[in-house]
């Protein structure tokens, strides 16, 4: 009898600890911006979000108003409402950017969510086409129980110290940036890049699968099949990166985009960006000026920049 009530005595305790960690990390401090019910100085700007629930999020405020969908990497997060000047809905910093997801994601809209997806930017970064399972496969992106399930899944060390760092970051008043909850990564203090390459700064061999071509697919015949505009593009080097790069290794990788989609942005070099470093924040991302300048170019989509079958310009 004594060792059964010490079990139930240290399962009340496990309880109430783990219940009490819920209230103050998810619900107080709430690093990954997945209530917001409480508003402190300690949590005014969020830096992390949660793979496993910031997308909830987002397509919850596709119910009420129309938005440009944006899906890439840390390349596009900068991509915001102010910049565009119109709403944008970003899930670079959640979703990072392979087609699994992508697709797994959007198929879960409905009707009137639909209806307010104005189109789609789709940053098509070279090392996110890997193998990967979709935790999304298998959540109702609509579902309230899900997303509580997710959440309370997630409460684990990382989100303590996302936790930590969240109310130290915002109390000595030195974030450098915060993800907006409309999924935008905006720049607090810009940083720009001094033209320096490291040695570890080498470029990234490009890996294709055929499950994410087959997903890219599945993402290209959701937006036939719904009239969205979407349009592919890649990612903007600067010149001094650009030199000890060998791109070539991207045109096996092009073509299987291309055997799967109509055309793509090749964005890799942009003369007025890739020839000034300070529209970098490093060897290989814009920062916040230069994304007004990539923001203009999916605005514009120039044949020059354009690759289909037919129009290889590819030019490197």
């Amino acid at each position: 009898m004594l060792y059964k009530r010490w079990i139930l005595s240290l399962l009340k305790i496990i309880l109430i600890v783990y219940f009490s960690l819920f209230i103050v990390i998810n619900l107080i401090i709430d690093p990954y911006g997945e209530f917001n019910l409480f508003k402190f100085e300690f949590n005014k700007f969020k830096t992390f979000t949660s793979y496993d629930t910031f997308p909830f999020k987002l397509l919850e405020k596709l119910k009420n108003n129309k938005y440009i969908l944006v899906f890439g990497t840390s390349r596009s997060q900068l991509i915001n409402s102010d910049l565009a000047k119109e709403n944008i809905l970003n899930f670079s910093s959640s979703l990072y950017g392979n087609p699994v997801d992508v697709y797994n994601v959007i198929r879960q809209v409905n009707k009137k969510q639909l209806k307010n997806i104005k189109e789609i930017w789709y940053l098509i970064d070279t090392h996110t086409f890997n193998s990967k399972n979709s935790v999304y496969a298998n959540l109702n992106l609509h579902s309230k129980k899900d997303f509580i399930t997710q959440s309370i899944s997630n409460l684990n060390i990382d989100k303590i110290k996302a936790s930590y760092r969240t109310i130290t970051s915002n109390l000595n008043k030195n974030n450098t940036y915060y993800i907006s909850q409309y999924g935008e990564t905006i720049k607090i203090k810009e940083k720009v890049f001094d033209g320096i390459i490291g040695k570890n700064d080498i470029m990234r061999i490009p890996i294709t699968t055929k499950k994410a071509i087959k997903y890219l697919s599945k993402v290209d015949e959701f937006c036939k099949k719904n009239s969205i505009k979407i349009t592919y593009f890649t990612t903007i080097y600067n010149l001094p990166y650009l030199k000890t790069c060998d791109l070539n290794l991207y045109k096996n990788q092009f073509k299987d985009f291309l055997s799967v989609i109509d055309g793509f942005y090749d964005f890799h070099y942009v003369k007025n960006l890739s020839n000034n470093i300070h529209l970098f924040s490093n060897h290989d991302h814009i920062n916040t000026e230069g994304t007004t300048y990539l923001i203009d170019l999916l605005r514009n989509r120039s044949d020059d920049y354009l690759v289909t079958k037919k129009i290889l310009n590819i030019k490197y």
